[in-house]
């Protein structure tokens, strides 16, 4: 993890898993993708409800996106 003036990745963590804390559920795009480095080293489980735009959203069709939208 990158530093930032004298702060390590140490605090970086803490202040994603205090966001996590407080969270009901996780959005990713492509959330089976985030979620298999979770339990990994240094990133911790997580234990909460994944929400994913690709698979768990429909999408309106008047945005004529592709069936597996991509960023």
């Amino acid at each position: 993890m990158r530093q930032l003036k004298g702060l390590d990745g140490k605090f970086g963590l803490k202040y994603f898993m205090a966001m996590i804390d407080c969270a009901d559920a996780l959005l990713a795009h492509n959330a089976a993708f985030d979620k298999k480095w979770f339990g990994k080293d240094p990133l911790p489980d997580i234990n909460k409800p994944w929400i994913c735009t690709m698979e768990d959203i429909s999408w309106p069709s008047i945005l004529q996106l592709r069936g597996r939208p991509s960023v």
